[in-house]
């Protein structure tokens, strides 16, 4: 029997917009929800990035310390914000996959694992390639 790897995606309601939507208004400044993942775990409270951030770090936590169940975070893109989120997970020894040429985040700590011992600008990205596990994919 072949065992599918839940990916888990978390978004705040007010973030995003999906198929059959019916919320009145415009929706041009929302993004799209992300439909590639297993699972979705939608927060109707929450419409900042910094609540959505704050949940998904005490999830995959509560996943990784009271179930203990293997974690690994997966970067896709992502903002300045989101190296700072690697960090912390470096931090707790959670594995990270970067993936390569999705832009943002996700490319800027890929330069920096390629970068060995050269200047590296953003001390997160260097404390995260030297502490943690981090690998990319094409």
């Amino acid at each position: 029997r072949r065992y599918k790897m839940p990916l888990v995606g978390f978004v705040g309601k007010g973030l995003v917009t999906w198929p059959g939507d019916s919320r009145s208004g415009a929706h041009r400044h929302l993004q799209r929800m992300n439909c590639d993942h297993t699972h979705q775990v939608m927060l109707h409270t929450e419409d900042d990035l910094v609540g959505v951030r704050r949940y998904t770090y005490e999830f995959i936590m509560e996943i990784k310390n009271k179930v203990n169940l293997p974690t690994v975070v997966v970067l896709i893109n992502g903002r300045e914000q989101e190296l700072l989120e690697v960090l912390k997970y470096v931090r707790q020894a959670i594995p990270i996959i970067a993936i390569k040429g999705t832009g943002g985040a996700a490319d800027a700590l890929v330069g920096g694992m390629n970068k060995n011992d050269e200047f590296v600008p953003n001390s997160r990205i260097v404390e995260s390639c030297k502490e943690g596990v981090i690998d990319s994919i094409d």
